[in-house]
């Protein structure tokens, strides 16, 4: 069985991992003063048995610290010390702030070059829609070629550097005053979206007539209420009702 602090709910921060390897160090410590094997402890504690006799010959981690420090190496970019965890002469060459996977793949150069090469190539600005692949996707067609021609950047991309889209096209064409509004009707592919409600030139839309339209006394509404001249008081008897005795 797998001992309480290994289990799923442990504590995950660095405070708690320092707490959790403490009390194993104790529990195999008390273990191994009780005749108890490696093997025995490792099953107890949910751990390798390498990972116990760490436990058992370095309790403070000092001397893997030392150790892995040793076998460290230094950025081949900006010279910072690279992690030893991966053994000796395993040191990476780059740190982990100048390896390649951390490096940003997109800068603001490459960005306004992919807005003007897009102009150039499809004549029309590109909004976000067109850097969308689930936007191309959708609407298919030409629109799915021209994502499919070449890699854009996505919209995180947009958001990390720019903010907005709108800032983004206007650092590529600063001299347009409004980027937004110049985007062609090949933007759309030919598609013109339909009006909501079909309308007469000089004549207004008709809509459907409200409650609210008729005048009507506060607090009445149709079918509602007593009719006029046939009010009566509460406690008034009925003509055709006797009292009861």
């Amino acid at each position: 069985m797998a001992h309480a602090a290994n289990a799923p709910t442990a504590d995950r921060t660095p405070a708690g991992r320092r707490l959790t390897r403490r009390r194993n160090v104790l529990l195999a410590q008390h273990h191994r003063q009780q005749g108890w094997s490696i093997a025995q402890i490792a099953r107890l504690l949910d751990r390798a048995p390498a990972t116990i006799r760490s436990y058992l010959h370095d309790p403070t981690g000092e001397k893997a610290k030392r150790r892995k420090a040793g076998y460290a190496g230094s950025c081949e970019r900006c010279g910072a010390p690279t992690s030893g965890a991966d053994g000796k002469r395993c040191a990476p060459r780059h740190c982990q702030r100048c390896k390649p996977q951390s490096r940003p793949r997109w800068t603001r150069e490459l960005v306004r070059g992919a807005h003007r090469f897009w102009h150039e190539r499809f004549g029309f600005i590109a909004s976000s829609v067109d850097w969308s692949a689930t936007h191309a996707h959708r609407r298919g067609g030409a629109a799915l070629e021209r994502y499919r021609s070449t890699r854009w950047p996505s919209q995180s991309v947009i958001r990390r550097l720019y903010g907005t889209p709108a800032a983004a096209r206007a650092d590529a064409f600063p001299s347009l005053p409004d980027p937004a509004n110049r985007r062609g009707p090949a933007a759309r592919d030919g598609a013109t979206r339909p009006p909501t409600r079909p309308s007469r030139p000089g004549r207004p839309c008709a809509r459907t007539q409200s409650l609210t339209d008729s005048p009507m006394p506060r607090g009445r509404y149709p079918g509602t209420g007593p009719a006029p001249g046939r009010s009566r008081r509460a406690d008034s008897p009925r003509p055709d009702r006797q009292p009861r005795t």
